[in-house]
């Protein structure tokens, strides 16, 4: 049997985070690309990214409103400002990257979804559970995955 990987794509979710730490403008790219905190894996882009969106409203072109934003993200996050720094500088240069970013970041995450579905199929029938019965409760979440409707 061969090591579980898990899908993460942390050059994305760095990227991802710099953006939305940068500016109110840039956390706003990735929202409406479909990124909310909960698709980072990478528990320092998550922090980051949830407390850049409580703090939207400061923005700035200067290098003061940028260091202030910076500053209260991190203590929102409970990181130190030298990560919150570093993710702002793993940001791409060109902001219509944030889109091909905020794909990559939604891939590896319905990855990880997908892979939680099939390890809890896998131990509940491997408890015993009947089949019949874990494919009717597994159903709503695979339609979801999918995106189809019921």
């Amino acid at each position: 049997m061969t090591a579980l990987r898990i899908p993460v794509d942390e050059v994305a979710e760095q990227g991802l985070a710099g953006v939305a730490v940068s500016s109110a403008h840039g956390y706003s790219l990735a929202v409406d690309h479909g990124i909310c905190a909960a698709h980072f894996y990478v528990p320092t882009c998550r922090r980051a990214f949830e407390a850049a969106g409580a703090f939207g409203h400061l923005s700035g072109v200067d290098d003061e409103s940028l260091q202030h934003r910076l500053r209260e993200v991190a203590v929102l996050a409970e990181l130190p400002l030298s990560e919150v720094r570093l993710l702002r500088d793993c940001r791409p240069v060109m902001r219509d990257k944030s889109g091909s970013l905020a794909k990559r970041v939604l891939r590896a995450a319905e990855a990880r979804s997908v892979m939680s579905l099939c390890d809890s199929l896998y131990s509940r029938l491997g408890s015993g559970e009947r089949v019949d019965v874990v494919l009717a409760d597994v159903a709503p979440d695979v339609r979801q995955l999918l995106g189809v409707s019921a």
